[in-house]
Formats: C-alpha cells, structure tokens, sequence
C-alpha cells in the first residue's frame, strides 16, 4: 500500500498511525514493514523521495498477533507524509490459505 496525504500547509506533526486487519484465518495478514516519509512544502519527483526525512518500523506478523493499530512517533515538519506498508508475503505452511500471498487490508492513516 503507498498513499501520499497532503496537508495543504506545512505542518508540525508528531506521529503517524495505520489501522490494519488482522485475521489470519481469512488470509489477511499484518504488514511486514510500514515506512513514513516526510516531504516539504516543495514540487517532487519519485526519485527525490529517498533524499527526505523516513522512518521505518519492521512489524512481525506471526508474533504481533492482534495488534491492529501501528504507530510511528516523530516530530517533523512538512506537507504532505508518504505511507508505504509493505505486504507480509507468501502465507508460512501450516496456516489457512498456506503457500498464496496474504492479503493487507488498511482501513485508515492517521497524522497527528
């Protein structure tokens, strides 16, 4: 999942939160990663993404069981905040719908 939310100002923010599903049994998965991004209040490129302020906060799907909420606190200054969750990846053997890729399902971002 990649979004990129404008705040139409730069803005103090101080943490950001993804709600996910977690619900191994219908195949839907925690993310393996989430990684926030904070862009200024300037034009961008892609390829200009990687020279801006990030956080990355690895999540372990099979150990954070019920965990729902996932939030990464830092105070930055900018526009617009991009949110990437990366997918849990092939389902282990010995879980419902073993071998597919899990599904991800995020719900709402929060920026506070």
């Amino acid at each position: 999942m990649n979004a990129i939310i404008d705040l139409k100002t730069e803005t103090d923010i101080c943490k950001v939160t993804i709600h996910v599903l977690d619900q191994n049994g219908s195949w839907i998965y925690l993310p393996a990663q989430v990684e926030i991004t904070y862009i200024p209040d300037i034009d961008f490129t892609e390829e200009q993404l990687k020279n801006f302020p990030k956080e990355v906060k690895a999540v372990d799907p099979l150990k954070d069981k019920g965990a729902r909420i996932i939030s990464i606190e830092s105070k930055q200054k900018c526009r617009y905040v991009k949110v990437v969750a990366k997918n849990f990846g092939i389902i282990p053997p010995g879980n419902p719908g073993a071998g597919n890729p899990a599904w991800l399902f995020v719900d709402e971002i929060e920026v506070q």
